[in-house]
């Protein structure tokens, strides 16, 4: 049976483009000029894939998007969102909304067509990633954490933890924007580390928001956790005042709020 996939955008000529690069790629294509009937479509056909606009009448994208991630029987499907705006703030606001993915018009219909094919692979087996880190998510975690206890592997499994007031008081005073900068340097230098001490014999993840995993023989996330710590820290300090870092606290009123920080266990 063909995967359905349901297109959402006002503008008939992009209706067009998609729907023959999906036909060529044998999947039924149902099509939506508006967020309203893009709901519509989603709740009565169940589509495998979603792919939005952002500027649409009755209802924009992240509108759509987030009413559909909330929905409890359309929350796993996964969501591509396709616009022309092209802003980081535009594409911090499609994984805001819940959007797995987000593309830029003028498209390439070879790229949609590979985001598409990727992400209904990993619905299928149940795997994904953080769609900002492109790091295995929860679900892709606690499979490769069964596997390996399956093959009767020896591992241990690294946690590297953000708290969440300093978080939240990052990003009320920097930005979600700085936040999400941050994250993704953190996610490097792990892939780095990862590569370096552990290479093919090491898993790294990204649980939640705050959460980084990495799992492996026990030898060798130590050596990761010592010299991704040491990274970590430095990188912390590229993204304060010069104000908030020579006090140790962020000052809002009269409150003082902790700085970024992170604690990290192995077991």
């Amino acid at each position: 049976m063909k995967k359905k996939v349901l297109v959402a955008d006002d503008n008939p000529y992009v209706l067009e483009l998609v729907s023959m690069t999906l036909e060529t790629l044998d999947f039924e294509v149902i099509l939506a000029m508006d967020g309203e009937e893009a709901l519509d479509q989603a709740k009565r056909e169940g589509p495998d894939l979603i792919i939005l606009d952002i500027m649409m009448p009755k209802k924009n994208g992240f509108e759509v998007c987030r009413e559909l991630k909330q929905s409890q029987e359309c929350r796993e499907i996964p969501i591509i969102i396709l616009s022309a705006k092209v802003q980081k703030e535009d594409k911090f606001w499609g994984r805001d909304a819940g959007a797995d993915d987000y593309i830029t018009k003028p498209f390439d219909p070879l790229e949609l067509g590979k985001v598409v094919t990727q992400l209904l692979k990993l619905k299928e087996s149940g795997r994904g990633y953080h769609p900002l880190t492109k790091l295995p998510n929860h679900p892709s975690i606690e499979m490769e954490i069964k596997r390996r206890k399956e093959a009767k592997e020896d591992f241990s499994i690294f946690q590297m933890r953000f708290p969440e007031e300093a978080i939240l008081i990052f990003q009320q005073k920097y930005g979600g924007l700085k936040w999400e900068e941050f994250l993704v340097m953190t996610a490097n230098i792990l892939r780095e580390q990862v590569e370096r001490w552990g290479g093919r014999s090491c898993f790294l993840g990204h649980r939640g928001e705050s959460t980084f995993v990495a799992i492996g023989p026990a030898e060798a996330l130590e050596k990761i956790g010592m010299a991704a710590g040491e990274e970590v820290s430095k990188a912390i300090s590229l993204f304060y005042s010069k104000e908030d870092l020579a006090r140790g606290y962020v000052l809002r009123g009269q409150e003082k709020h902790p700085l970024l920080s992170f604690s990290y266990n192995i077991s």
